[in-house]
């Protein structure tokens, strides 16, 4: 949900959904990259034999709302409760801490 508060000095807030995602729980984690304006979204699911057993991360232009790109984090189970984004010039590197598997993954 976005939440934006009136223009005039009331104490007014208009409510609004900010993306609306399907499949998995979450948001479990969120981390922005402002040079790139870019929002990151753990998507956690439970880890089972029933259920793709890897990790969901979700790109969205934070200005916009818009999304860019759905990151797989194989390897690690999909209980993401943990991110965290180091920007760089070039190249930006994301960490995920996933607990089913106990590690912290490098995306």
């Amino acid at each position: 949900l976005r939440l934006a508060k009136s223009n005039n000095n009331c104490s007014v807030y208009h409510c609004s959904v900010y993306h609306q995602f399907t499949g998995r729980f979450g948001p479990s984690a969120l981390a922005i990259n402002e040079t790139t304006s870019q929002l990151y979204i753990a998507r956690f699911d439970f880890a089972s034999d029933l259920n793709e057993n890897t990790g969901l991360v979700s790109v969205l232009n934070f200005e916009t709302g818009e999304p860019e790109n759905d990151i797989s984090v194989p390897n690690c189970g999909p209980e993401i409760t943990g991110l965290t984004v180091i920007p760089n010039v070039h190249e930006s590197h994301i960490f995920v801490a996933e607990a089913s598997s106990g590690r912290i993954i490098r995306c």
